[in-house]
């Protein structure tokens, strides 16, 4: 089972993180855009930990890149380059995040308020019985529901999404994508446990490469929750703000340029 795919040609300078956990191929075009340009690996995190899943990107970097690269992480794989920078320090150059998670538990009543204005009455009933099928033992289609909140989601997460192309990349391992239903649950709780007693931002502390971290200003994930805890404790910390975006800049119609004007910057730099 190959647990990443390459994008572009060696050597490989970029790493690029989907988020989720569990989000495969979710940040295919943006690794297929950067690869004109640099060599891109893809990894897919199967792991069911979140210190294995650390392990796991680890074991593809040392496998595939010679140099310490740029690692960009998505939404939940900006935690998880977090804490990878943390704890493998040597093996990454800077680490850019993407829509991250805020670091601090105190913010995430924000994103609920935020995302709770943007559904509608049919959609919250939506995922509110969607909810309960993911907790009853009974329903053997929990891929399938997590694909159908996904969708609610990124309705609500996003501003004008432009669609995604399939790109001339290599299939994905159907035994992969079968993962995502038997530890996406489990995963995000650990996660957010370590948000929620502040082990997540003792990471973020250690961090001694540069952090670079993008954002949509209409991405309902609070940017201050960003921006602010790792303004205060990283010596080299820089946030760019996108207007008139959300929480796949990439993808966004009006914020899809200068998410790149900002990517080719920091790439370069």
């Amino acid at each position: 089972m190959k647990t990443y795919r390459i994008h572009g040609a060696r050597p490989i300078e970029i790493v690029a993180v989907h988020g989720g956990p569990g989000d495969f191929g979710g940040v295919m075009q943006l690794a297929a855009t950067l690869s004109a340009q640099y060599g891109v690996v893809e990894p897919f995190q199967t792991a069911h930990t979140v210190m294995g899943q650390v392990h796991n990107l680890h074991e593809t970097i040392t496998k595939l890149v010679s140099h310490p690269p740029v690692i960009i992480g998505h939404s939940w794989g900006a935690w998880l380059v977090v804490i990878f920078a943390a704890t493998y320090p040597s093996w990454v150059r800077k680490i850019i995040l993407v829509g991250s998670g805020p670091y601090e538990h105190r913010y995430y009543p924000i994103l609920q308020q935020r995302r709770n204005k943007r559904f509608t009455d049919e959609e919250k009933r939506r995922i509110a019985r969607l909810t309960a099928m993911l907790s009853d033992p009974k329903n053997n289609a929990t891929g399938d529901v997590l694909r159908q909140l996904g969708v609610v989601f990124s309705r609500v997460d996003n501003v004008d999404l432009l669609e995604e192309e399939a790109g001339d990349v290599e299939a994905i391992d159907p035994a992969i994508l079968n993962m995502q239903p038997l530890y996406f649950p489990g995963l995000l709780q650990e996660a957010t446990e370590m948000r929620k007693s502040g082990e997540l931002l003792r990471y973020a502390k250690k961090i001694t490469c540069p952090v670079v971290a993008i954002h949509g200003v209409q991405d309902p994930h609070p940017y201050e929750g960003v921006q602010q805890p790792l303004q205060e404790h990283l010596s080299s910390f820089t946030c760019h703000l996108i207007q008139r975006c959300g929480h796949k800049p990439w993808l966004e119609r009006h914020g899809r340029n200068e998410f790149y004007r900002i990517l080719e910057h920091e790439l370069a730099h």
